[in-house]
Formats: structure tokens, C-alpha cells, sequence
């Protein structure tokens, strides 16, 4: 395959177009769950480790996030933009 055959591509490689693992996992949550999280994340005073340690810990879910992705998530350093 040339590259001619194919001349439009994605802007962004595949996993900057899904979002980070915070934003990822928000998308599949209940409406009250995704509150919860939310509310989670704009509390100035919830530590990016506490939010991710409640997010692996809980048994409904099959995830793990990392703090540092929490924070980067939090400051908008990621390409989900805000829930």
C-alpha cells in the first residue's frame, strides 16, 4: 500500500483519540457513578492517589489507574477535556 492510496490520515494516533484511562473509564460508567467521580475530581482537597485508590479498589469495576494519570487528567493535561 502507498501512502498516495491513502491520503487522508488521523490526526492523532489512536490512543490520543480515545482519551486517558480516567476519561476511558468515565465513558462507561452509570449516570450516578459518573457523578460521583466527577464530584471526586473537582474536590481540591481529594489527592490524586486517594481518587485512583478508591477507582481500583472498588469491586464493581476491573480497572486500575494510576494517580499520576488522575492528576493529569485533573489539570487537563490530557486529551479528554472535562466530563
Amino acid at each position: 500500500m502507498a501512502l498516495s492510496d491513502q491520503p487522508e490520515i488521523s490526526k492523532k494516533i489512536a490512543y490520543r483519540e480515545r482519551g486517558c484511562a480516567v476519561g476511558v473509564f468515565a465513558r462507561t460508567l452509570p449516570d450516578r457513578d459518573l457523578a460521583t467521580l466527577r464530584s471526586w475530581l473537582a474536590d481540591p482537597e481529594a489527592t490524586h492517589a486517594a481518587i485512583a485508590a478508591q477507582i481500583n479498589t472498588d469491586p464493581d469495576y476491573d480497572v486500575t489507574i494510576k494517580a499520576f494519570v488522575v492528576g493529569r487528567h485533573r489539570r487537563g493535561d490530557c486529551s479528554c477535556g472535562a466530563l
